[in-house]
This record gives structure tokens, C-alpha cells and sequence, in this order.
């Protein structure tokens, strides 16, 4: 684990994310009303979890969203945006919106204990605490506190052939996904196509991450999430497991949990995470109970071992 966890600075290319932009004069009234955040209170320079979800409140996706060029970019897992795409156009039609993958544009990750001076070698200024996105000219940069400082570079081709060159000769590439794994210890939970439209927004945490508001009106799926909320029955969450597997392990499998002398189904595998040498780190739904010093097992596979991580 020191391995993945070390402050080592370094950077990847990210693959398995897109980038979706969506412009038109009514694009932050109709997104509004699709998302679980007030579009009218994020700011030009911040950056902002949410969620997309269908008509009974189960996520479609999980969005990183920002304003860009008069309108707004977001960022996804790549597998779940063909599908999250299809389910935001179906109520456009009345709206001067236009919705498009942006395919020109990459995701760089840069992260660990000097990263920050190491970037400011090249670029002029960097987004902080105090504005966690900048845009310089066609180049975005968004800034992240957990687990340790990093930055996202969202470029063009050119400008990423530039920048990786430059970061060469200063940094280590990853050949892994660090920046996927930093993710999931900031308790950002992973949503993979399999999983779209399985959970509520508040069974993977996002309330606990500011991805909701609910003072805003309307937006797709909003009556099924107040109601969970206001009346407090939200019985699942999600938790993080790190142990041993030596089958292979499926999405959706069942969890057991060790307790008063008898093993007991949980809930359900979220994301599986492959770390080294038949060690993994599972994202959980489980039933919502306090699980510390508890022994996990994969149902179909009795000889895996798991703890919270």
C-alpha cells in the first residue's frame, strides 16, 4: 500500500474519464433542472461534484462540473457517458441547449508533495484553496485538497504533448491509476456503467460531499431524494474495504460481514480497485452500521478476507 499511498510526485494520463460540454442560452436553467446542485450559486472559478439521476432518484452519473466559455464542461467516468448523455437530451428539445463529447480535450493528473512548484515552473499562476479552477487560454486546471494536494490539467493535444514533455524531466509517470485510487480515499465513490441507476445519491455519500443541495427546486429525481432525506431513511452508505481475493471478483457481488458468531449479507460491491499481488480495495453499499475492527468476505468466495480501509 505504500506504494499507491506514498506523497511521491508524479503524473498520469487519464483514459477511462470524458469531458462533456454542454452550451446554449438555456443551459444552466435546463441543467439546473436536471442535477443535484444550485447551478446558480457555483462560481466562475470553483469546480463542483454532483449527480445525474433518473426520475426515482437512482444516479445515472456522478459529474464534475464547471462554467466554461459561457456555458459548462463536466467530467465522468467514460464507460457511464453514452448513457448520461442520452438521459440529459431526452428533455431538450423545447431548449436552445447543445450537449457534445469533447474528444480534443485530455485529462493530465498531476500529484504529490511538490507538484505545485514543479507545475508553476511552467505554468504563470495555479488554482488554490481560495480558487480551485483557473482557465488559461485554452488550458483548465483544477485544484484538489484530498487525500494530498493534486491538480487536474484539462488540455488539447498540442498543449498535452507540451506539458508532458516538459513534466518528463521533473516527474515520474504512472503506470497505474494513482490518481483513481487518490480518488477513492477522498471517498469519492466510482460509478461504472453496471452500476448507473442501482443507488440513491445519498447511498454513495454524496450528501456527506456537498454533491446535493436541497434548499434548490425542481430536478429530476428530487422528490424521491428530499424524501429520504427529510425523513431520515437512508439506511445504506457507502464504505471502503481493503483485504485479499484470490478469485476474481464481480460488481454487484454480495458483502458478508462477521457478527455475533455468524456471517451476515450487507450489501453489494460498488468498484473494485486492484492494488498488487491479489490485494484489492473495494468501494461497498452496505447497510449503514458501525463496522470498525469487523471482517469482511465476498459471498461466493469464502477465503477472501477484507477490513475498512
Amino acid at each position: 500500500m505504500n506504494i499507491m499511498y506514498n506523497n511521491l510526485c508524479c503524473f498520469e494520463i487519464l483514459k477511462h474519464w470524458s469531458i462533456t460540454r454542454v452550451t446554449g442560452i438555456d443551459s444552466t436553467k435546463y441543467l439546473n433542472s436536471q442535477i443535484t446542485v444550485n447551478l446558480f450559486n457555483l462560481k466562475d472559478n470553483n469546480h463542483i461534484l454532483c449527480a445525474h439521476c433518473s426520475a426515482n432518484g437512482k444516479v445515472h452519473s456522478i459529474l464534475r462540473l464547471f462554467h466554461y466559455d459561457n456555458g459548462y464542461m463536466y467530467i465522468q467516468r467514460h464507460c457511464t457517458t453514452e448513457l448520461q448523455i442520452f438521459e440529459l437530451k431526452k428533455y431538450s428539445i423545447f431548449s436552445n441547449i447543445q450537449i457534445n463529447t469533447i474528444s480534443e480535450y485530455f485529462l493530465l493528473g498531476v500529484m504529490g508533495m511538490h507538484a505545485k512548484n514543479i507545475l508553476l515552473l511552467y505554468f504563470n499562476n495555479l488554482p488554490n484553496h481560495n480558487s480551485p479552477l483557473i482557465i488559461l487560454k485554452d488550458i483548465i486546471i483544477l485544484w484538489f485538497p484530498e487525500p494530498i494536494e493534486r491538480f487536474l490539467v484539462i488540455c488539447k493535444k498540442n498543449d498535452l504533448f507540451l506539458i508532458k514533455n516538459f513534466l518528463l524531466k521533473k516527474l515520474i509517470p504512472m503506470v497505474y491509476d494513482k490518481w483513481l485510487f487518490l480518488d477513492i480515499t477522498a471517498g469519492i465513490p466510482i460509478l461504472e456503467e453496471k452500476m448507473s441507476k442501482k443507488f440513491f445519491p445519498q447511498n454513495m455519500n454524496l450528501e456527506l460531499l456537498h454533491a446535493i443541495d436541497f434548499n434548490k427546486g425542481c430536478y429530476c429525481g428530487q422528490e424521491m431524494i428530499a424524501k429520504i432525506h427529510f425523513k431520515k431513511t437512508n439506511y445504506k452508505k457507502l464504505f471502503c474495504l481493503i483485504g485479499i481475493s484470490y478469485d476474481t471478483i464481480d460488481l454487484f457481488s454480495t458483502i458478508e460481514v462477521f457478527q455475533n458468531f455468524q456471517w451476515k449479507k450487507i450489501g453489494k460491491i460498488f468498484f473494485i480497485f486492484y492494488v498488487q499481488h491479489n490485494i484489492f480495495i473495494l468501494q461497498c453499499i452496505l447497510k449503514n452500521s458501525d463496522f470498525m475492527n469487523c471482517i469482511f468476505r465476498i459471498h461466493h468466495n469464502k477465503k477472501s478476507k477484507f477490513f475498512i480501509f
